[in-house]
């Protein structure tokens, strides 16, 4: 479906690209944004060999991005890209979209081991320890999301890197360090605001380095900055 405006957005965006700068721009209902950055970035990516990060608000939207749009806009992609090179040409090397959480979203293997060895733990912790003994034999990410805890998070968070120290353990897997090793060589990272402002507040280094950040759902911004970036006073009665 030809969408002028969606070609109008990529427009504007490959010029930010080629001219550098800053673009604000407002997207309504239908436009199909994501199309509309994700391909002049997969395209940068591919001729420069610089990264994008997308910050988003929601994690419904991330997950559209990594498991519909990206998919989507590489396979497009990959149909302009020779499959066998020519004699003393190189490939093209796959284009590689990875996301990066914050510390408190990986399970921390060296915490979760030293807890499933504790005597009588509180019930919250039994049970996330418990379920983690089993979806320990096939994640790959370690990532919170990818099992149900709608009433044990904080016990999560407790078994999480989050303040981990001496890491990574020698007898199991780092998430994080593997979260961070597949952002770094990735072509297109796909962030939280969260963790945008926490790489701020931090003076960087949370992110792997970048040459072009893409803000999307940035209405929302400004509360998440006002919560890393702020502080609250309390009168106290």
């Amino acid at each position: 479906e030809d969408r002028p405006s969606q070609r109008d957005m990529a427009a504007y965006l490959t010029d930010a690209y080629n001219d550098g700068g800053v673009v604000l721009l407002e997207a309504g209902t239908g436009v199909g944004k994501s199309f509309a950055y994700l391909i002049p970035a997969l395209l940068w990516a591919r001729a420069n060999h610089e990264r994008t990060i997308v910050s988003t608000n929601t994690i419904n939207l991330q997950e559209q991005l990594l498991g519909k749009d990206l998919p989507v806009v590489r396979g497009l992609l990959d149909t302009f890209r020779e499959p066998v090179p020519k004699e003393g040409r190189p490939g093209v090397p796959e284009l590689k979209a990875a996301q990066l959480k914050g510390r408190a979203n990986y399970l921390c293997f060296k915490k979760w081991a030293h807890a499933a060895q504790t005597p009588a733990p509180s019930e919250p912790d039994a049970r996330v320890i418990a379920k983690c003994l089993l979806w320990l034999q096939h994640t790959e990410t370690g990532a919170r999301a990818e099992i149900g805890l709608s009433r044990d998070t904080a016990a999560f968070i407790r078994l999480s890197a989050q303040g981990a120290a001496g890491c990574p353990a020698a007898d199991g897997p780092c998430f994080l360090r593997k979260a961070r090793a597949d952002a770094a060589g990735a072509d297109v990272v796909v962030i939280n605001h969260s963790l945008l402002l926490s790489d701020v507040v931090m003076g960087g280094g949370l992110l792997p380095p970048h040459d072009t950040l893409i803000i999307d759902e940035a209405q929302h911004l400004e509360p998440v900055a006002t919560r890393h970036l702020g502080f609250q006073v309390v009168e106290s009665l």
